[in-house]
C-alpha cells in the first residue's frame, strides 16, 4: 500500500483584524477551540467566542475565505447562515460553532481564518486545538505536544496570543497513513570524550507496529567534529561533508527490537560541546522518514587514560581489558593487566606453599604422638 503523505500545516487560524468601523466596537475573539479527527474523511469542529467589547451593540458578518462547504453552522446553540447578519448587544459574547468534513487526502495547508465584517478582529485571547490521530497512521513531525492512547495519538497546543495573528506553522503535523510505529533511540556510551578517543553510538528499533519491510537506517556524521570508523553489520561512506553509516534492513518484525552499533572517533582539532543529528529510519517503499533524537557530547582537548574501544572482535594495542572488554579478555601489553595477573598467581602460590607447610607440620606431630616410648 503506498502511503499517502499528509502535510497538515492545518488551521493556520490566521485571525485578520478589523481596523476601521469595527475596531472602534473592540469585537474580537475571547476564546478559540479547533478539534480534528484525522482519518479517511476528517471531521473538524472550530468554535469562537466572539465579543463585543464595546459600549453599544453591533450587526456583523462573518465571513471565511477558504472555508470548505460546512456541515454545521451554529450561534449559542442554534442553526443559523454563515452569511447572516449576526447582532451581539454591549459587553456581550456569542458563540459560533462551526463543522465541516475534509478527505485527509486534501487536509494539507488548510487556513481556518475568520473575518469579521471583512476586517480582522481586534484581538485573539486564548488558543487551543487539538488534532486525534489515529493509532495506526504514522505521526512524522510535529510543533505540538504529543500523547497516546490504546487508539490513537493526541497532538495539542494551548496558548495565549498577545497578538490576534496565527500562522499556518504554528500548527504543524506531518503525518502518513501507513503503519510505521516503530521508535528509533540514539545512545553513545560516552558524553565527554578526549581528542583521538573513541565512543560506540547504538541505534536501537522498537517496532510497536505490524511488520515493515525495505527499510534503510542512516546516521550521519559531520567530518569536522567526529566520524565513524568501524562498524560490524553497517556501511560507512564518506566524503567531504563527513561520514554516514547506513544499514540495509529487509525487515522488522512486530514487537521485535533491534539493534545497531558503530565505533566514530574524535577529530583532532574539535573541542567542546557538539551536537550530534538525529540518525533516521527510512521505510523506503513509502518514501517516510523516522527521526531519533540527537544527542549531545562534550570533547576534551586531552585525554589523560586510553579508552579506546573498537568492539570487532579483536584486541588492538590501544585497548585493553578495562576500556574494551568486549575484545579484551587479557590484554598481556597492559602493564596494570599484567600486575594483577602475576599478583594474583602470586597470591595462589603463597596460599599453596602455607597449606603445604601447615599440613606437614601437623603429619609430624601426630606421627610424634603416635610413637612408643622407649623409657
Amino acid at each position: 500500500m503506498r502511503a499517502r503523505m499528509n502535510f497538515c500545516w492545518i488551521f493556520g487560524l490566521v485571525f485578520l483584524l478589523l481596523i476601521k468601523a469595527v475596531s472602534a466596537q473592540g469585537i474580537g475573539i475571547d476564546e478559540l477551540e479547533v478539534s480534528a479527527d484525522i482519518g479517511e474523511e476528517t471531521n473538524v469542529t472550530a468554535v469562537y467566542l466572539v465579543s463585543n467589547g464595546g459600549d453599544s451593540g453591533v450587526n456583523i458578518t462573518l465571513s471565511f475565505p477558504e472555508m470548505p462547504e460546512l456541515t454545521k453552522i451554529a450561534i449559542d446553540g442554534q442553526s443559523a447562515q454563515v452569511n447572516n447578519p449576526i447582532m451581539i448587544p454591549a459587553k456581550e459574547k456569542k458563540r459560533i460553532e462551526l463543522a465541516f468534513t475534509k478527505d485527509a487526502q486534501n487536509f494539507y495547508y488548510y487556513d481556518l481564518s475568520m473575518l469579521i465584517n471583512g476586517y480582522r478582529p481586534d484581538y485573539m485571547r486564548h488558543t487551543k486545538v487539538t488534532y486525534f490521530l489515529p493509532r495506526e497512521y504514522t505521526l512524522l513531525e510535529t510543533s505540538g505536544t504529543v500523547t497516546r492512547d490504546d487508539s490513537q495519538t493526541i497532538i495539542s497546543w494551548e496558548r495565549n496570543n498577545s497578538i490576534p495573528l496565527i500562522l499556518p506553522q504554528d500548527f504543524q503535523v506531518r503525518f502518513s497513513s501507513r503503519s510505521f510505529d516503530i521508535d528509533v533511540l540514539k545512545a553513545i556510551d560516552k558524553s565527554i570524550i578526549g581528542v583521538n578517543d573513541a565512543a560506540n553510538v547504538t541505534l536501537t528499533l522498537k517496532n510497536y507496529g505490524n511488520r515493515t519491510d525495505n527499510l534503510r537506517l542512516e546516521d550521519f556524521l559531520p567530518g569536522d567534529a567526529v566520524y565513524a570508523i568501524y562498524s560490524d553489520t553497517g556501511n560507512i561512506l564518506e566524503n567531504d561533508m563527513g561520514s554516514k553509516v547506513i544499514w540495509d534492513i529487509s525487515s522488522l518484525g512486530e514487537g521485535e527490537t533491534r539493534e545497531f552499533s558503530y565505533t566514530v572517533k574524535v577529530n583532532s582539532e574539535s573541542v567542546g560541546n557538539v551536537s550530534l543529528t538525529p540518525a533516521k529510519l527510512i521505510d523506503q517503499e513509502a518514501s517516510i522518514e523516522k527521526p531519533s533524537n540527537p544527542l549531545m557530547i562534550q570533547i576534551l582537548g586531552e585525554t589523560s587514560d586510553k579508552r579506546y574501544c573498537v568492539i570487532n572482535g579483536i584486541c588492538e594495542k590501544d585497548e585493553n581489558t578495562s576500556t574494551c572488554p568486549k575484545d579484551c579478555k587479557y590484554d598481556s601489553a597492559s602493564p596494570v593487566d599484567g600486575i594483577k595477573l602475576v599478583g594474583f598467581f602470586a597470591v595462589l602460590i603463597l596460599l599453596a606453599a602455607v597449606g603445604y607447610l601447615i599440613y606437614h607440620k601437623m603429619k609430624k606431630q601426630n606421627q610424634e604422638r603416635n610413637e612408643p616410648s622407649n623409657s
